[in-house]
């Protein structure tokens, strides 16, 4: 069966590492020498047309396990006939004119020596780089802040360059636990590449990373850095630490069951899209979209009576259940509850005075799983007497309970700065799952979904979603997935669950940047996409 991927942090990769030597008993020169070979048949893989023009191959390689790699690589390629010429980053005896093997790390020195055996060539000053490809071997999961010279020259060097560049493991200056470069002693987290100084780290066209991917290479900014992902089974496994984290790729959405033959609307089950005051009718008319192109079996949009012309029209697929403005309409409520499988509430559902008495009594009533989004999270972050806070959390405790905030609403709900979150992720979407005992879906570049035990991320999407409306259609998908799968046993694992939903709403947005540009695409247009997606796999 098709599985996450643990995606580690460096410490995690090195115990990993050290419980695969000392207790497996796999020496580490084997290990470094399959890591080797791996990232050889990823470099010929992306350069064949360069490597059969003749061009050589310039390693740089640093003092640790990283250079190791690339002496062991150098070594190789040379055994089969390529050229290959190695710069050394680290220490180097003046005198005799050679790297200083006591500055090493173990396995560097052993490869060193092996490749100096070999005949090959190692010098310490930058050689021109035109008609070369590049590997970065110089420092891996061994930065601890900013490069150092020469390193910083080096990389710039590099970034200035048109060479095609292979990265070990990860690019030299990315953080391969957070994403991170260091600039000035500050660490930058979730920037674009247009945003780093060209001395902070490599910019790789492809990194062939070992055993696992690291978390650094999937948040940014190192995941701008990183190019093309490869991993590479060298025999290491991470059955001796508990990863936390896990990537889910395209893949992974085959995970979700397929739609049975033999079936009526009822097997896909009933949605409420609960929201949408005077004049923000688009929120809910977006969820509800979304979740019939997910495939649900019915979608009951419940809002303002004012908004029914606008909704019947813009999505007469969905039945409507109309709300007095100047009411909580309990009633109402309690009926529409009772027959709903999972309500998405909170899409344009704005703060007034009636919204907020809605919110109360759904939160007190609900017997179904829920989806908070906008409006809803807002007011329970509003709330500073904490009564939406015991009513959330006793609403957990019987269903499933999803929250969707962007980073300002992740904000107001922790009472934490913007910048704070985003220097770790992760751990702000655990703090808000454990706070309000739910499964959290903090939604950035990098969405990462958290029940505040485990927590996964995707590696789709694009810039395309970065539009007014794509926020509703992830809860509508959201909603629709807890449907869907309600009967399946994919409803036991629901942090998987609304990982996979998110994934959908990702490669939904990617469909729609294929198909229209990063440009065009608005919400209606990737609910649509939604569909296009499921219909792929």
């Amino acid at each position: 069966m098709l599985t996450p991927i643990p995606l580690l942090t460096a410490q995690q990769m090195r115990d990993c590492d050290a419980h695969t030597i000392q207790v497996r008993g796999i020496p580490s020169q084997l290990l470094m020498e399959r890591a080797a070979r791996a990232a050889i048949e990823v470099m010929q893989s992306h350069t064949q047309t360069e490597l059969r023009a003749g061009r050589e191959i310039l390693f740089l390689c640093g003092s640790g396990n990283n250079g190791g790699d690339g002496f062991a690589m150098a070594r190789f390629l040379t055994e089969e006939g390529c050229g290959a010429l190695v710069a050394y980053a680290g220490q180097w005896d003046e005198a005799a004119q050679t790297p200083l093997e006591s500055h090493m790390s173990v396995e560097c020195a052993r490869q060193y020596r092996l490749w100096t055996e070999a005949g090959g060539r190692t010098v310490c000053q930058l050689p021109p780089l035109e008609g070369r490809i590049i590997v970065d071997a110089l420092l891996g999961t061994d930065l601890r802040g900013a490069p150092r010279p020469p390193m910083d020259t080096w990389i710039r060097a590099v970034n200035e360059s048109d060479c095609p560049v292979i990265a070990i493991d990860v690019p030299s200056g990315v953080d391969a636990s957070s994403g991170a470069v260091y600039v000035d002693g500050a660490a930058l987290h979730s920037v674009d590449q247009g945003q780093i100084p060209v001395t902070a780290a490599v910019r790789a066209d492809v990194t062939a990373t070992m055993a696992y991917p690291k978390r650094g290479l999937i948040l940014y900014p190192g995941a701008a850095l990183a190019g093309l992902v490869h991993i590479c089974d060298i025999g290491i496994d991470c059955k001796s630490i508990s990863p936390e984290m896990y990537l889910l790729r395209a893949e992974h959405l085959s995970l979700l069951p397929m739609r049975p033959t033999y079936a009526n609307k009822g097997t896909f089950g009933r949605v409420a899209i609960i929201g949408g005051a005077v004049g923000m009718c688009g929120a809910v008319c977006f969820a509800g979209k979304a979740a019939l192109r997910a495939g649900i079996g019915l979608c009951e949009l419940v809002s303002s009576a004012e908004n029914r012309i606008p909704l019947q029209t813009l999505l007469p697929e969905a039945v409507m259940t109309l709300l007095p403005e100047m009411s909580a309409a309990e009633e109402v409520l309690c009926e529409v509850l009772s027959r709903a499988d999972v309500a998405v509430v909170g899409c344009g559902m704005g703060q007034s005075a009636v919204a907020h008495d809605r919110l109360a009594h759904i939160l007190s009533m609900a017997r179904c799983p829920l989806v908070l989004d906008a409006d809803a999270l807002n007011m329970i972050a509003a709330d500073d007497k904490g009564i939406y806070r015991a009513r959330l959390r006793a609403c957990a405790a019987r269903n499933t309970v999803v929250i969707t905030p962007h980073l300002g609403e992740a904000s107001r709900l922790l009472h934490k700065g913007i910048r704070e979150l985003l220097a770790d992720l992760p751990s702000a979407a655990a703090a808000l799952a454990r706070e309000y005992g739910v499964i959290c879906v903090l939604k950035d570049t990098r969405t990462i979904i958290s029940d505040g035990h485990v927590a996964y991320v995707q590696d789709c999407g694009n810039s395309s979603m970065a539009k007014g409306g794509s926020g509703d259609v992830l809860a509508g998908v959201m909603g629709a997935m807890l449907c869907i799968c309600r009967r399946t046993p994919l409803a036991d694992t629901p942090t998987l669950l609304a990982a996979l939903a998110v994934l959908l709403h990702a490669m939904a947005g990617d469909s729609a940047a294929e198909a229209m540009g990063a440009y065009a695409p608005m919400a209606g247009e990737l609910a649509d996409h939604v569909g296009a997606v499921l219909k792929d796999i």
